[in-house]
């Protein structure tokens, strides 16, 4: 019964514990929702449910959907992991469905993107 990435799809938002890649761990946020708030510095999103969370954007964010975090706009649907120090986050990659979709991808299942 192997779930993979498939056992996410749905999933809002929250923290899960994921290899560093170096015999370590890293403790990781997700947020899937709407964006409410972006910068150069900055995105916050928004789900369903109300739940926000605000995630610093750095050199080292990736954007998916072809795009960069300058593209990303107010009202897109995204999905952001990032890495937690504290209860500070910051984005490692954001996945914009709304830009995917505009650049003729589509992402398959409203699965949430792969983690290093």
């Amino acid at each position: 019964m192997g779930r993979g990435a498939n056992g996410l799809a749905g999933v809002l938002y929250g923290d899960f514990v994921a290899s560093d890649g170096n015999g370590g761990t890293v403790t990781r946020r997700m947020q899937t929702g709407t964006v409410t708030a972006v910068s150069a510095s900055s995105i916050t999103a928004k789900s369903a449910d109300g739940h926000a969370t605000t995630f610093a954007v750095t050199s080292s964010t990736t954007v998916g959907g072809g795009g960069a975090i300058g593209d990303v706009k107010v009202g897109d649907t995204v999905t952001v992991v990032g890495t937690l120090s504290g209860e500070a986050a910051t984005a490692t990659t954001i996945t914009d469905s709304t830009l995917n979709q505009a650049n003729g991808g589509g992402q398959q299942g409203g699965q949430p993107p792969a983690t290093n």
